[in-house]
């Protein structure tokens, strides 16, 4: 099966029934990542953005959403603007994940 290539949308950890003891560590990453609110680097900045999302914290939540806002102010129209040189590859991935999922399209048009 070379060359076959599968494609998943959407968010997979809403759809996962997880155990108390996974869904407690979730948790707890979840509250780490959100205590942690200082400015970083706009790839770690992005990455933290997508695990939020992914451990279903609310966008209305203020740390995610500032996260967001910084994320989507780093693409103006269709054109990727990294803060600094030394890591704008790595940075545009991750800002490319965290655009593509579904519930933060709304975000993308301010």
């Amino acid at each position: 099966m070379s060359g076959m290539l599968l494609v998943a949308t959407g968010s997979v950890s809403a759809q996962i029934e997880r155990s108390p003891a996974i869904q407690g560590a979730i948790d707890r990453g979840a509250t780490f990542l959100l205590s942690r609110t200082a400015r970083i680097e706009l790839g770690q900045d992005s990455l933290a953005a997508l695990a939020l999302i992914k451990c279903n914290v609310p966008e209305s939540d203020p740390s995610l959403a500032a996260r967001l806002e910084r994320v989507f102010a780093s693409v103006a129209g269709n054109v990727f603007e990294p803060r600094n040189d030394h890591n704008g590859i790595y940075s545009a991935g991750i800002v490319a994940m965290v655009r593509s999922e579904e519930h933060t399209s709304e975000l993308q048009s301010h």
